[in-house]
């Protein structure tokens, strides 16, 4: 059975469901895109990993995206 990658919004406490995606790349390209149409175009990415999760930092300091593998 194929992995399959779930992609959240929020802070260390409270997440917000996003979608899943077949691959982690699409989970990355769906946080590019949005960010784009919200006129927010970030200098820098940054992947914290962690056993269960990546964490997105895109320089907001509150909250982050998580992308959990399943």
């Amino acid at each position: 059975m194929a992995n399959t990658y779930d992609l959240y919004y929020g802070d260390s406490i409270n997440k917000e469901y996003i979608n899943t995606f077949n691959t982690e790349d699409e989970a990355f390209d769906c946080i590019v895109e949005f960010l784009k149409s919200k006129g927010c175009e970030p200098y820098y990415y940054r992947g914290i990993y962690h056993d269960e999760y990546t964490m997105i930092d895109y320089g907001s300091h509150y909250t982050f995206y998580y992308i959990y593998k399943r």
